[in-house]
């Protein structure tokens, strides 16, 4: 299984929008595990999805999207930077309204959702206190939401988020921040949530993700 980080000298950078437009055709046939480790712990911590409103935001190609209309959800939203992932997610999902843009600044219903997913999406932005702030709010009183990304251990050990662009054959890298765990804990602490789940999975005995399910307080 290929790596999907570097600690070589990073190729070019690429920043998420451009990165993912290049990768969109080819994203979900690739397997890695950082992949494979977020997508099993997203499937875990999920809850019940029948009747529920689901958001997923950097949908990507659609996956948890269509895990949503499998699994009976009422409403179904989709919000990814890329218009390309957007465009390959709406190839495979027919109850799902998609929209591009950026969670630093998207407007998003308040208490609109149920349950909100965000897989490997957070550390591609740099001002998480405005992302993730913008996605609390759109959460309902017991309501959940489910968050994996690119461990803080490869980011600190100067690893980087790569993949070739089958295209050229080239390599790039896609931008990547840090941010901590008690980055996020503070946050869910300022909107109201409770951290149920902290998990780390490790590959080859290192952490390569974590993942997070905090439920927002009805009172």
């Amino acid at each position: 299984m290929k790596l999907p980080w570097s600690r070589k000298q990073a190729p070019k950078t690429l920043s998420a929008r451009e990165g993912y437009d290049k990768w969109a055709a080819t994203y979900q046939h690739e397997s890695n595990p950082i992949k494979v480790s977020s997508d099993e712990c997203i499937r875990r911590l999920l809850p019940e999805l029948a009747g529920k409103s689901f958001l997923d935001v950097g949908c990507g190609a659609g996956v948890f999207c269509k895990y949503a209309e499998d699994a009976g959800a009422s409403s179904i939203m989709g919000v990814d930077l890329s218009p390309e992932m957007i465009r390959v997610a709406g190839n495979v999902c027919t109850r799902t309204t998609f929209q591009a843009g950026d969670l630093q600044t998207l407007p998003l219903e308040q208490h609109a959702f149920d349950v909100v997913v965000a897989g490997l999406v957070f550390g591609h932005i740099r001002d998480l206190d405005a992302a993730l702030s913008n996605v609390l709010r759109a959460i309902k009183p017991g309501g959940c939401a489910v968050i994996t990304d690119f461990h803080p251990y490869l980011t600190l050990t100067q690893a980087h988020r790569t993949f070739v662009d089958k295209a050229t054959g080239k390599s790039f890298a896609i931008e990547q921040h840090l941010h901590l765990f008690q980055d996020y804990v503070r946050l869910f602490n300022k909107h109201g949530f409770i951290l149920r789940n902290l998990e780390e999975p490790q590959w080859q005995g290192k952490p390569v993700i974590f993942a997070l399910k905090a439920i927002r307080q009805t009172s």
